[in-house]
């Protein structure tokens, strides 16, 4: 290589590394989903849609997260979250509930829903179904661990008292049992990494959704071992004819292909033996399922309870006939990191389950069932952005599904709001429900409700610094339809049905 050859190719990857740590940007996702991304409103705190906001009780420094929301047979308001020290880590956390009637101004004091002495409980889901009772789904912690998790639930019929809690009838533990759980597990994780595109589009993600100088300032030192190893020999050349060859740089790419598949090769074969020896033990397969959606009912009566699993990475369905004496279990939906699936009905009868992401993809993903949530199709993505958050979409009585979700992949500083007229093959542009500052404020975890009023509601955790404290509360929306004025049944189980 010639001395004008060498400066070239110096300057060259001095240009690089200097692009790579100080310019780049994140690049968006690729774009071959099903479902296009809306594009977004100018960003307003508050758009005129939203005709009531208040939270539901003082913010304050204790953690609250995970809220639900219903609307009981009278027109009142209940909801639920969970509240204690900590998350996971902490044994005083509980759920906690508040009523609002027809006419009242503000929320009724907090009380308790379900606290299981000495364990954290947490991700509370209220439900009615068709015969107006009232369900509580939520997890009890019992190593303070995600893994270690119970599902629980209580039922009411007799929920209608203007202050305090529901008079519960009932309650019993989901007891998740899945059939041939490994051998699933395995085979769609086989299919996945087998894919033709599962790794070029794993290394897009990286750089489409990550930015770049953070991932390179947090692998410095495995990228200078790796940058030493590569360029010894070109080193040692330089050092005694102080020049570089065209071989040099052509054995520096080579090698750095090389170790870069062989990474890849490694993480994806570990992830699978990971999986391989976590899904055979009888008590990790059923333990640590995860409540976070309402159920939906069938018109056979049949309940499906969507799950989820930190230790798979994965979701089920727990599926009832008797109104939760006996539960079953669904096919594994095993895909890129998804997660906290959100179930509505379509008016063909498929039931579509939207998910968190976990992965580094950063969309929301999405599959579907043709037989009543048993079986499930391969994980895919939407173009919607996800920053690994819970979603929460509902069907609205005039055909609608409405979407709320946080608007963006580098974190939860935005509540927005989208809505599909064409059951979730194309989304309006989101409106802004609230924003804050990166760092400064989080709101995530949104539950949605149609009243038959035609408005529509939204609770969410809303965290924020100021003055150095931290604040956290539930706070409440209410967004005005007018279009919606058809009244439809109080049951959800039957509201969530599109017909």
């Amino acid at each position: 290589m010639t001395p004008h050859g060498t400066a070239t190719g110096l300057l060259s990857l001095v240009s690089f590394l200097a692009w790579a740590t100080l310019a780049v940007q994140p690049v968006g996702a690729l774009d071959d989903s099903i479902l296009p991304t809306p594009e977004r409103n100018s960003p307003t705190p508050a758009p005129s849609k939203v005709v009531e906001s208040e939270v539901i009780f003082p913010s304050q420094s204790k953690h609250v997260h995970s809220s639900s929301i219903v609307e009981l047979p009278d027109g009142s308001l209940l909801a639920a979250w969970f509240h204690g020290s900590g998350e996971r880590k902490a044994d005083d956390v509980c759920v906690m509930g508040a009523r609002k009637s027809v006419d009242a101004k503000s929320w009724s004091e907090p009380f308790v829903l379900a606290d299981t002495p000495g364990h954290p409980d947490c991700n509370p889901v209220l439900w009615i179904d068709q015969e107006n009772q009232l369900w509580l789904f939520w997890s009890t912690i019992l190593s303070n661990e995600w893994e270690s998790s119970l599902v629980k639930y209580r039922i009411s019929t007799d929920y209608l008292s203007p202050d305090g809690p529901p008079k519960w009838h009932w309650q019993d533990t989901v007891h998740i049992k899945p059939s041939n759980f490994q051998h699933e597990m395995l085979s769609e994780w086989r299919q996945l990494l087998g894919s033709v595109s599962f790794l070029p589009r794993a290394i897009r993600a990286e750089l489409s959704v990550t930015t770049l100088p953070k991932l390179l300032w947090k692998s410095m030192g495995l990228i200078a071992v790796v940058l030493l190893l590569l360029l010894t020999p070109a080193g040692l050349h330089w050092w005694k004819e102080k020049k570089f060859l065209l071989s040099d740089w052509k054995r520096f790419a080579f090698r750095a292909a090389v170790c870069y598949s062989l990474m890849l090769l490694m993480g994806a074969s570990g992830a699978l033996g990971y999986f391989a020896l976590q899904s055979n033990s009888k008590l990790n397969q059923r333990l640590g399922w995860l409540t976070a959606h309402k159920p939906i009912q069938l018109q056979t009566g049949e309940i499906v309870l969507p799950l989820y699993s930190d230790r798979f990475v994965a979701s089920i369905m727990a599926i009832t006939k008797d109104g939760g004496n006996e539960w079953e279990t669904s096919q594994p939906i095993v895909g890129y990191g998804n997660i906290q699936p959100c179930l509505i009905e379509r008016t063909n009868g498929q039931i579509v389950a939207l998910m968190r992401e976990n992965g580094a993809r950063k969309r929301i993903r999405y599959s579907v069932s043709n037989d009543q949530g048993n079986n499930w199709s391969t994980v895919q993505e939407t173009s919607l952005p996800n920053p690994g958050s819970k979603i929460h979409v509902a069907a609205l009585c005039n055909g609608d599904w409405a979407l709320a979700y946080n608007d963006l992949v580098d974190g939860r500083h935005t509540m927005s709001l989208a809505i599909s007229r064409d059951e979730g093959e194309t989304w309006q542009p989101p409106l802004l429900l609230d924003s804050g500052a990166i760092g400064e404020a989080s709101f995530s975890y949104p539950c949605l409700l149609e009243t038959l009023d035609g408005r529509l509601h939204l609770t969410y955790s809303r965290h924020w610094h100021h003055e150095g404290t931290l604040h956290k509360t539930i706070r409440h929306l209410t967004l005005g339809n007018p279009q919606f004025e058809t009244p439809v049944s109080i049951a959800e189980g039957t509201r969530n049905v599109v017909r």
